[in-house]
């Protein structure tokens, strides 16, 4: 899908760091001119991204480029460019700024929701309040208010995945228990299953993960289609959190998870979603604008124009300072 045209003309690299795949795109005017793309390793991440960014900035005719916006899991250490124990990378710490250096001038880090979140204000023209919700190997959020990213003290005020949905619920990746992302985020789906298959009186085998419950639930499968609905309620409860502590106008839906089954996701959060929402407060809920790519266009938007406040909080070596962003960047939501 296409940026609108004006936005800003320079180039800039995004890199979406996931859990299960590492993007890297270098944008011109608004349209992506090299993406290449590669499985998450589960060591060596450093020297797996310098080649990937390597292989884009070769491929485009450069060695080098000025700016770049990464999009990244938590828990991240803005100040000093790394990725910390993020419970959905198996690589313990990840150090962003070591694998950038010479390639990249400036770069700007920010958690992938908040930047899947900030792509719809710079890019599309979204409200002045709403929220972004990612559903892929975990489950984050980017809550935009007053026309600016929500950061907190350290940046990492976007854990929505981490609120609790269930008392007794299993443990969590990240050593809470009872969060939504360990109920049904993507590497926790198949324990879901597992666990909820004789309660929905299932004899059969529960399907092997993700693309195994769409497989049987698209094909009829009854168990598979109340499987369905109970990961949909238990997304409806945690919208609805979410809703009650930033009141937010929309909720965007986005992640590989949700994309891969949207069709049979929206049509049941929708309807549950006023079961758990505060009556009349339920947000609008919208797909995300660029489907797939929204994290890598997040990247892209974070990188040409950065909240102010991230900026700050990103004070590592190859974090830009105002002064470079030039006069037009200056203003986040401009």
């Amino acid at each position: 899908m296409r940026v609108p045209h004006g936005v800003i003309d320079l180039d800039a690299l995004a890199i979406d760091i996931g859990g299960t795949k590492i993007i890297a795109a270098l944008f011109r005017d608004d349209e992506i001119l090299v993406e290449e793309r590669i499985p998450t390793p589960t060591h060596g991440l450093e020297e797996v991204l310098h080649a990937l960014v390597s292989r884009v900035l070769r491929e485009s005719g450069t060695r080098s480029v000025r700016r770049a916006g990464v999009a990244a899991p938590g828990p991240l250490d803005l100040g000093r460019g790394l990725i910390r124990e993020a419970p959905n990378i198996r690589q313990r710490t990840v150090d962003i700024v070591a694998a950038l250096k010479g390639l990249v001038r400036e770069a700007v880090i920010s958690n992938d929701a908040v930047a899947a979140a900030w792509a719809e204000k710079v890019l599309v023209g979204a409200p002045s309040d709403y929220a972004l919700i990612t559903i892929g190997t975990g489950i984050g959020g980017g809550i935009v208010l007053s026309g600016e990213p929500l950061l907190g003290r350290r940046g990492g005020a976007h854990e929505v995945g981490h609120m609790v949905v269930s008392l007794e619920g299993p443990p969590c990746g990240c050593g809470g228990r009872g969060h939504w992302e360990a109920l049904a985020g993507g590497a926790w789906i198949e324990r879901t299953l597992r666990m909820i298959w004789p309660g929905i009186g299932c004899s059969s085998e529960p399907p092997r993960g993700p693309e195994d419950l769409y497989r049987r639930a698209r094909s009829g499968d009854e168990c598979s289609l109340e499987a369905i609905g109970f990961l949909a309620r238990v997304h409806a409860a945690g919208i609805a959190s979410v809703a009650a502590a930033y009141d937010p106008e929309i909720v965007y839906l986005a992640g590989g998870l949700y994309w891969a089954g949207r069709d049979l996701y929206m049509p049941r959060i929708r309807d549950l979603l006023g079961e758990y929402a505060m009556k009349g407060q339920a947000p609008r809920l919208l797909d995300a604008t660029y489907g797939p790519r929204q994290t890598l266009y997040g990247a892209y938007a974070i990188a040409i124009r950065p909240p102010r406040r991230l900026v700050e909080l990103n004070s590592h070596e190859l974090s830009p300072r105002w002064g470079s962003l030039g006069e037009e960047n200056s203003m986040a939501t401009g």
